[in-house]
This record gives C-alpha cells, sequence and structure tokens, in this order.
C-alpha cells in the first residue's frame, strides 16, 4: 500500500486548529478517542416517542400565570430549551441501554490508538464488561470511505464518513462519523503507519441527521405559533 504521510500536511483532510491538537506527538503516543452517544441512531419509533417528551414543556407555557406581559412571549422558548436539555440526557440514556451499556464506564466511552495496536470500547465488540485490544499484526486493513464536500466558507474539503476494522481472522468492525472520530481515526492511523485504504463513495443519508432537522423546524414552528396565539 501506498503511503499517505503527504495527507497529513493536507489542509483539505486537516485544518491548522485540528493539527495543532496534534504538536509533539510521536510514535510513542497513545490517544484517546471520546465517542458521542448523542449521535447513535435509535429505532424509529424510540425516536419519535422521545420526540413527544418535549410536548409538555411547550405546552405548560399556556398554563403558567403571566407576570409582565411584555415578556410573557419568552415562556415558551424557555421551557422549549428546557425540554431540549430533558431530552438529550433521556436520549443519551436510551443509547447506552439500547448499546447494552450498564454501567458507565470509560472503556465504553472511547476508543485507544498507539502504534502497537487500537483497542475497542466492549458495546462495539460484544466483550462484556472489558475492552478488545487488537494488536497491530491482527489488522488485514482499515477501510476509510470519504468523500468530498464545500464548507462554510466555500472551501473545498474532504472528510471520511465511515471507517470498516477488518481483522486477518476475518472479523470487521463499521464505525460511522456521527458517532466516532474518524478525521482523528485516520490521522493517527496514517502517523502510526497502519494499513490503509481509501474508498471514495457517497456518504449514506443519515437518518437521525434528517430527524433532527425535522424535529429542530417543528418545534421553531410550534413556538412561534404559541407565541402567536397566546393571548
Amino acid at each position: 500500500m501506498n503511503s499517505l504521510n503527504h495527507l497529513l500536511e493536507n489542509l483539505q483532510w486537516f485544518d491548522t486548529v485540528f493539527l495543532s491538537q496534534y504538536l509533539g506527538l510521536d510514535k510513542q503516543s497513545t490517544k484517546k478517542l471520546p465517542i458521542s452517544f448523542n449521535f447513535f441512531a435509535l429505532p424509529l419509533k424510540k425516536e419519535f416517542l422521545l420526540a413527544t417528551s418535549l410536548l409538555p414543556f411547550i405546552l405548560l407555557a399556556l398554563f403558567i400565570p403571566s407576570v409582565d406581559p411584555r415578556f410573557d412571549f419568552l415562556r415558551f422558548p424557555i421551557l422549549t430549551v428546557i425540554g431540549l436539555l430533558v431530552y438529550a440526557i433521556i436520549r443519551r440514556r436510551q443509547v447506552k441501554t439500547h448499546l447494552g451499556i450498564e454501567a458507565d464506564s470509560q472503556a465504553n466511552q472511547q476508543i485507544i490508538i498507539s502504534q502497537s495496536g487500537i483497542t475497542l470500547p466492549p458495546f462495539l465488540t460484544s466483550n462484556s464488561g472489558s475492552s478488545q485490544s487488537i494488536g497491530r499484526e491482527e489488522i488485514a486493513q482499515l477501510q476509510f470511505d470519504w468523500h468530498s464536500y464545500q464548507n462554510s466558507n466555500q472551501i473545498k474539503c474532504k472528510r471520511a464518513h465511515r471507517l470498516v476494522i477488518k481483522l486477518k481472522r476475518g472479523q470487521s468492525y463499521s464505525l460511522s462519523s456521527m458517532a466516532y472520530p474518524l478525521r482523528s481515526l485516520l490521522y493517527l492511523a496514517i502517523f502510526f503507519d497502519y494499513p490503509i485504504i481509501m474508498e471514495e463513495s457517497t456518504p449514506p443519508k443519515e437518518r437521525l441527521g434528517s430527524f433532527l432537522l425535522v424535529l429542530g423546524a417543528s418545534v421553531l414552528l410550534l413556538n412561534l405559533w404559541m407565541i402567536f396565539i397566546s393571548p
């Protein structure tokens, strides 16, 4: 496989702010990368049930006595923000339950990578109770699926949207960019000289992203409507 070291200084992949966190990195380094449980998708039925938990907070504003009519319109956005915070907390717990995470252990919240190997969390490998350390010699390849896009400044950028860790014994693990730090994993995998394959492909349409956009638009419209009809 051809060396990808030239990508480490390619600003289409890694901007200067990102690169600054790896100043002083050496081959003996071990990096712990956090996993975002807020962006794991739940079954659609559960997503809808969780979303309905916002309604009581918004409707409660109709029954709160008026203190100052000039500021009554603030009741809806304030209660909506509180509802969103409660929603996020409950959803995070539901995600962990869905993944079979019983304890809030550090092992289930991070991926560890070094030159000698990668340590995956127990919930990903179905290895109850303990992380699975995969030696570098056990890895057949790391396949990064990527695509190009334009950022808010209309500058062309590239990002990985999926990583498939393929082992020599036949097992494989698929990691989505919605929940896993793929940019950091790509940078570190190149730095530590892992066997890497880059595949350009169209990213799948993330159901969770679409759902959250619809939910956000619905909450905003409901707030405007409640403000409009409130006395």
